[in-house]
């Protein structure tokens, strides 16, 4: 089976982590676009825009 790794919700590009590399609350940045994100979840790794301006672009 494929490893499925998570994505940048802003530019949504793949972004090769591994859940031990990471805990839940941290930042991250995305190397495509930049974003600063928030790991949610660590197994599997879920991701978010950290940053509010971001985020109301992205929802809007």
């Amino acid at each position: 089976m494929a490893e499925r790794f998570p994505f940048c919700p802003a530019c949504e590009s793949d972004i090769e982590i591994d859940d031990l590399d990471v805990d839940r609350g941290e930042r991250i940045g995305c190397p495509e676009c930049g974003v600063t994100l928030t790991v949610l979840r660590v197994s599997p790794i879920e991701l978010d825009i950290a940053d509010e301006e971001v985020r109301e672009w992205r929802d809007n």
